[in-house]
């Protein structure tokens, strides 16, 4: 364990060769962080050491993008070693990094990368290259996602990647070929058919595999639809259960049947607007199965077994210790309409993912599985008054959570009154690699946001932060820091970083580079370093000259007057100076700073600088004249 520097000691241990070793430390809800570490041995050749390879982005990779091959020895970069990937050699450069593209592939592939250098020992690691793949939706005529559809109606076609909507796919249906919009979606024709016919769509772009789905065209005569149910298997005698019954089933949640029959133990109850009843079940002396049936127009009959429990026959076999659940979610307060976030974690801070997560009262039912980091999100449903809902975890080996959560009116929401300063307000700004205060961020380059308060006598950092970064997001760890990968693009990009504490809300921009426009500029860099420190000398005599003919012609128009004391100015005067009579009062410097506001957005024109130098002495020639 660290001590309160953060600091434990460890003795290296004996090795026969120079060996590699693996550092992990952990700690809570903070992320897990590893390193390097070669331990030699004295009797070998300190040259002979053992080349370590990473890889930006970490496998898997998709096909067709760039990746980046870094060669280090455990102390240092290392510079021209050899990388062979796919039949393609490269050299590292000066700091240890070469630049690789990732094969087209028809499935997902593994390939292997190699880099080897005269003195050190040679490494070789795998990737895994991922087809890109298309997703394709299909939805109804009003909008709803479905698989089937009546015959003669207009549908939509919908497909994206895994990143967003895509325009320009080609959709084969029937022979016929139809385009995606900018929203990714097409909308197609429903053929006319004798019975419940199923036709295959197809769709196609240049750089994607090909994909297919089906949809069933049904006759509006034979038109029907199958019925969905979400409940328990089985339940406890003289308790409460709900019956939900849906249309249709996804991991976003459900369609709802309003009005369904639903039929259980001689009890018939109707559905509500939710698609949700709810039954007693009955007491009974032994565990007992009844079947439930859901019936309605247009729709199969649905037949689904539950089982009552007798308590006393319920008697529960040993169970293994199972893992607990650690949750939070914010914002704590939600109100009517609120997009609200729940993180999920083991007892050792270790993100718990695939977690069933039910939000659901009497009339309202969601479900939705956490993220690999542990994340879900919810919108909270409208309400007029203050309602008690609840949101269950669960997952096979561990404690089932049932706890309880508020939903307030937006009528509930307390006026915003600003205090002269406010405790919860925090700031946040984005740190390079070594820890620099940057707006600029390479791409593919590791970057730190941290969040603070600025109190009046120190900087105070803000832990459990939620921050997200273009497809990136967690929290801020006890000393305010979260670290993100820049992505890699094809222009410099701006970029929105957010972030959010107890309903608290506050952004950032940042450009990523490309690191291509870097190589590109360096000639034209290497030109202004030459030209650019020559331009304000010639400049300056051009400004002298023409300040010596302005003060000559100005003599031949005065000469029988008398002349003032002569006064000397500063070649280059400023731009910025509030009236023309602060040119008496003091010299000036020979530049003036560019002011903060302005740093870095706007340069000073030498051409205009002399124009306002000469302009502000012809302007106090014409006071001595009045003067006079």
């Amino acid at each position: 364990m660290t001590n309160e520097s953060g600091i434990v000691t460890f003795v290296a241990p004996e090795v026969e060769e120079n060996t590699t070793f693996q550092i992990i430390a952990q700690k809570g809800t903070l992320s897990n962080s590893t390193s390097i570490l070669v331990i030699d041995n004295p009797d070998n050749d300190p040259t002979d050491k053992q080349l370590i390879i990473l890889t930006y982005p970490s496998s898997p990779i998709l096909e067709n993008t760039t990746f980046l091959v870094t060669v280090h020895d455990g102390y240092n970069y290392v510079e021209n070693a050899l990388v062979e990937f796919n039949n393609i050699t490269s050299l590292t450069n000066e700091t240890g990094v070469t630049k690789l593209t990732a094969p087209s592939v028809e499935n997902d592939t593994e390939f292997n990368i190699t880099v080897s250098k005269e003195g050190y020992i040679s490494n070789i690691t795998s990737i895994l290259v991922k087809n890109r793949r298309l997703y394709v939706y299909t939805y109804n005529e009003t909008g709803i996602f479905s698989h089937s559809i009546l015959e003669n109606s207009i549908f939509y076609v919908r497909v994206g990647d895994e990143t967003d909507w895509l325009e320009n796919v080609t959709i084969t249906f029937l022979d016929e070929t139809y385009s995606t919009d900018e929203e990714g979606i097409a909308a197609l024709t429903a053929p006319e058919v004798e019975e419940n016919t199923t036709f295959e769509i197809t769709a196609h772009k240049p750089g994607y595999t090909n994909v297919s789905t089906t949809i069933v065209v049904n006759n509006i005569k034979d038109a029907v639809s199958p019925l969905y149910v979400i409940c328990e298997n089985s339940v406890v005698e003289n308790t409460t259960f709900y019956v939900i019954v849906a249309s249709y089933i996804d991991e976003n949640g459900y369609i709802p049947v309003e009005g369904a029959k639903v039929k259980f133990n001689n009890e018939t109850k109707l559905t509500n607007e939710t698609g949700i009843t709810t039954f007693v079940a009955p007491e009974v002396e032994k565990n007992k199965t009844f079947l439930a049936t859901v019936e309605k127009e247009g729709y199969l009959k649905k037949v689904f077994p539950i089982t009552v429990i007798n308590i006393s026959d319920n008697i529960p076999p040993p169970q293994p210790d199972l893992k607990e659940f650690q949750f939070t979610i914010f914002p704590k307060e939600i109100y009517s309409g609120d997009t609200f976030y729940i993180y999920i974690t083991d007892r050792t801070g270790k993100p718990a993912t695939n977690v069933l997560v039910e939000f659901y009262n009497s009339t309202f039912y969601k479900y939705s599985y956490t993220d690999e980091k542990g994340y879900t999100v919810y919108i909270a449903p409208r309400v007029d008054e203050e309602k008690s809902f609840e949101i269950r975890f669960s997952k096979e080996g561990w404690e089932t959570k049932i706890f309880s959560v508020t939903i307030l009116p937006i009528s509930n929401i307390p006026p915003k009154v600003e205090p002269p300063c406010d405790p919860e307000k925090f700031y946040i700004a984005s740190l390079n690699e070594t820890g620099n205060i940057t707006e600029i961020i390479p791409e593919n380059s590791m970057f730190y946001i941290i969040a603070f308060k600025n109190n009046s006598d120190e900087l105070e950092a803000i832990p459990r932060v939620f921050v997200s970064f273009d497809n990136q997001s967690g929290f801020t760890d006890n000393y305010g820091l979260i670290q993100f990968t820049a992505p890699q693009v094809d222009n410099t990009t701006r970029f929105i970083i957010n972030a959010t504490k107890d309903g608290y809300n506050t952004s950032i921009y940042v450009l990523v580079k490309d690191i291509s426009e870097n190589n590109a500029s360096q000639e034209d860099a290497l030109t202004e370093k030459v030209i650019i420190p020559l331009l304000p000398l010639t400049i300056a005599g051009i400004g002298i000259t023409l300040l010596s003919l302005m003060i000559l012609f100005r003599k031949l128009k005065t000469r029988k007057r008398k002349q003032p004391k002569h006064i000397y100015y500063s070649r280059f005067q400023p731009v910025d100076r509030p009236t023309i009579d602060d040119l008496h009062k003091e010299e000036l410097p020979y530049f003036e700073p560019i002011p903060e506001e302005t740093a870095g957005r706007e340069v000073y024109s030498m051409d205009n600088h002399i124009d306002t130098v000469i302009d502000r002495i012809i302007e106090k020639k014409r006071k001595e004249r009045a003067t006079s």
